[in-house]
């Protein structure tokens, strides 16, 4: 009976480890999704002050008039 007591515990700890885990992984998934709008929106502004939506794209000549 002691040691089914012992194995319990032993898995309680684990599982509150691995829960930890869980939510440390949610936040970092969190915080790359945030980096990667910020990411986006800022090169989204980029392209319309460049004057042009082509103009931040490599290889694409941008002509002004």
């Amino acid at each position: 009976m002691q040691a089914l007591e012992q194995e319990k515990e032993y898995l309680t700890a684990e599982k509150e480890g691995l829960t930890a885990q869980i939510a440390e992984a949610r936040a970092d998934i969190q915080l790359l999704k945030d980096d990667k709008e910020q990411a986006v929106k800022t090169s989204l502004r980029g392209c319309f002050l460049g004057g042009s939506l082509l103009s931040s794209v490599p290889g694409v000549a941008f002509r002004t008039q």
